[in-house]
C-alpha cells in the first residue's frame, strides 16, 4: 500500500445519510425554539421560550456526544491506518451548527426570563394587600 504525498491534504468523507439523525435533531430543535417564541409573543409570557432553550442545550449535548464518539473513532482509524484524516466537511458544519446553537440560543431565553420575572415582581408588588389583622375574616 502506498502512502499519500501530504496526508495534511486529506479529508474523511461522511455522506449526509450516515449524518440524518443528527440533521433532524438541529432542525427539531430550531422549529421547537420558534414555535415557543411564537407562542410567548403571541400569549406576551415569557412561559416556553425558556423551557424550549433548555430542549436546544439538551439536544446539542446529545449532538455533541454523538461528534465526540465519531472523531474518536476517526483517531482510533488514523492509528490503525498510519496517516491522519482530517474532520470532514460534513461533519464539521453538523458540529459548527450544534455549537452555534449551543451557545447563542440559551442566552436569549435566560434575557426573557430575566425580563420576564421583573414583570412578575413589578405586578406582584402592584397587587399585594396590606396585611389583615387576625380577627378579620
Amino acid at each position: 500500500m502506498r502512502e499519500p504525498q501530504s496526508a495534511s491534504f486529506l479529508r474523511a468523507y461522511v455522506r449526509w445519510g450516515t449524518l440524518w439523525f443528527d440533521i433532524v435533531l438541529i432542525a427539531a430543535a430550531v422549529v421547537i425554539l420558534l414555535l415557543c417564541l411564537i407562542i410567548d409573543a403571541h400569549t406576551g409570557r415569557a412561559d416556553w421560550f425558556p423551557r424550549s432553550g433548555a430542549l436546544v442545550v439538551l439536544a446539542a449535548g446529545m449532538l455533541g456526544y454523538r461528534s465526540l464518539t465519531r472523531h474518536y473513532r476517526k483517531f482510533y482509524n488514523n492509528m490503525v491506518r498510519g496517516f491522519p484524516l482530517s474532520t470532514s466537511r460534513q461533519q464539521a458544519a453538523v458540529d459548527y451548527a450544534t455549537l452555534y446553537f449551543r451557545l447563542s440560543v440559551p442566552s436569549s431565553g435566560v434575557t426573557a426570563t430575566r425580563s420576564f420575572s421583573r414583570e412578575v415582581e413589578v405586578s406582584n408588588a402592584a397587587s399585594a394587600r396590606p396585611p389583615q389583622k387576625r380577627g378579620d375574616v
